[in-house]
This record gives C-alpha cells, sequence and structure tokens, in this order.
C-alpha cells in the first residue's frame, strides 16, 4: 500500500516548525504501517545454556525430591550421580563455548568482546573524592582534576 501526500497543500502558509512536526507525523505513521516490530523476549539464561542442561538439571531436581521423600541408599546415589552429570556437562557446554569464541576472536570481535564483558563481575568507578581544601568532590572533572594534581606529587 503506497501512500501519496500533496505536501504543498499540507504545508502552505506553515512556518518552519508546523512543516517539521507535520513532516515527523508522517514519518512515524509511515514507519509504523510498512516497518515489521519484532518482538524480542529477554532471557536470563547465559548464552551456553541449553535445552540439554535445562532437562538434566529438571531431572536433578526430581531426584532430590526422591531423596527427600524416601531417604534410601539407592536414591541418594541416583540424586549424585545426577548432581554429577550436571556439574560435567556445565562444564564442557562452557569450555566448548570459550573454544568457539577464542576460535572466532579475530574474524567476530563483537562476540569476543560480549564474553569479555559478560565475565566481568562489575564496573568499577571512582567514588567521590576529597580535594585539598577538605570538600568532597563528587563531578568527573573535579575528580580527574584532584587525581592529575596527586599523580604530579609523586615523586619518580
Amino acid at each position: 500500500m503506497k501512500i501519496n501526500y500533496n505536501y504543498e497543500v499540507l504545508m502552505n502558509n506553515k512556518n518552519a516548525e508546523e512543516c517539521y512536526m507535520i513532516l515527523k507525523d508522517k514519518i512515524a505513521t509511515a514507519t509504523d504501517h510498512h516497518i515489521p516490530r519484532k518482538r524480542i523476549r529477554p532471557t536470563n539464561n547465559p548464552p551456553w545454556f541449553s535445552q540439554e542442561i535445562k532437562r538434566l538439571i529438571n531431572a536433578r531436581q526430581h531426584s532430590y525430591r526422591r531423596l527427600k521423600r524416601y531417604q534410601t541408599e539407592p536414591h541418594r546415589q541416583e540424586h549424585i550421580h545426577a548432581c554429577r552429570a550436571v556439574k560435567r556437562i556445565i562444564k564442557s557446554t562452557k569450555r566448548n563455548k570459550e573454544i568457539t569464541v577464542a576460535a572466532q576472536a579475530k574474524t567476530n570481535s563483537k562476540s569476543f568482546y560480549t564474553y569479555v564483558n559478560e565475565r566481568r563481575l562489575k564496573r568499577d568507578t571512582i567514588g567521590p573524592l576529597i580535594d585539598s581544601e577538605g570538600s568532597t568532590q563528587t563531578n568527573n572533572k573535579s575528580k580527574a582534576k584532584i587525581l592529575n594534581v596527586e599523580c604530579l606529587n609523586v615523586p619518580p
């Protein structure tokens, strides 16, 4: 479906701001009408998480419930085997993911840096600093000046 507008009639005797608002509105309606929206569902699972791991975790939980209900030696052994299987598959899957990222690091740097940033525990920022007059500085520029002065005062 093609939409035709006669912009000479639409923008006749209008100032620049009104023309801008009309154009902006027409572009917004055209994009809403013609560009499909993609729904992205957020996931809390790590990138190495798979259906096999999910299945094994469910089996481990099921064996734990049976162990708590019956408390027999075969159920305890079954739960121990389930725990070991989950640990083993998670380790191997993580290792395979790291190997894949390392192999693609030269050609796909985005996946490498995504992996590195996922592994970071937290991003440190410089907290408030006290300047030579004793006042607390929270502004980034003032903190940079304080750190520059302190670095200059350090003997080589």
